[in-house]
């Protein structure tokens, strides 16, 4: 008969400060047909008041709408505050892969932006948000060479504003 050792014990977990509680995101992604591949787009947000409930605002919904752009499989996988360091760090080792990349979502203005009948128009300003891209690949895959890593969204004045105006945290 197999002997089992079940245990119970107590250990003492670090906790964040409350002006360190964050909303952590993690969208899955699945490549093409033709260039098959699995990863993780991972991002934080400090947590505010527009959230309800752990919920999402309109600027989570930009950054997936941009996300579905590139990859319209890509799914909400987890969405969670995280209360505890180790808890953090065994969700991030749950959701790494073989390699990390930058993704990149450029909020740049769309055509209602722009008096058109105006030539002189020569650059424009973009906000720009690095999130880590989590593959299930190895770093020298050749299928790296084929990874859409920039996405851009475009958006009306006011709500480029609003992006401007929210402060978004990364881990890297």
């Amino acid at each position: 008969m197999m002997q089992t050792n079940t245990s119970l014990k107590t250990i003492s977990l670090d906790h964040f400060g409350i002006d360190e509680l964050y909303i952590h995101r993690f969208f899955r992604i699945k490549g093409p047909k033709w260039n098959k591949f699995t990863g993780n787009i991972y991002y934080k947000r400090k947590l505010s008041t527009s959230y309800k409930d752990g919920g999402s605002d309109l600027l989570d919904e930009f950054i997936y709408d941009a996300i579905k752009k590139n990859y319209p499989e890509a799914t909400l996988c987890f969405e969670q505050v995280i209360i505890f360091k180790q808890q953090l760090d065994s969700i991030i080792f749950t959701h790494k892969g073989g390699c990390c990349l930058d993704y990149k979502i450029y909020f740049i203005p769309n055509a209602e932006c722009f008096d058109l009948s105006q030539t002189n128009h020569t650059n424009s300003q973009a906000s720009v948000l690095n999130m880590n891209f989590y593959l299930n690949l190895s770093p020298d895959s050749e299928k790296l060479n084929d990874i859409v890593l920039d996405a851009f969204l475009p958006l009306n004045e006011n709500d480029l504003l609003f992006i401007k105006e929210k402060l978004v945290e990364y881990v890297k």
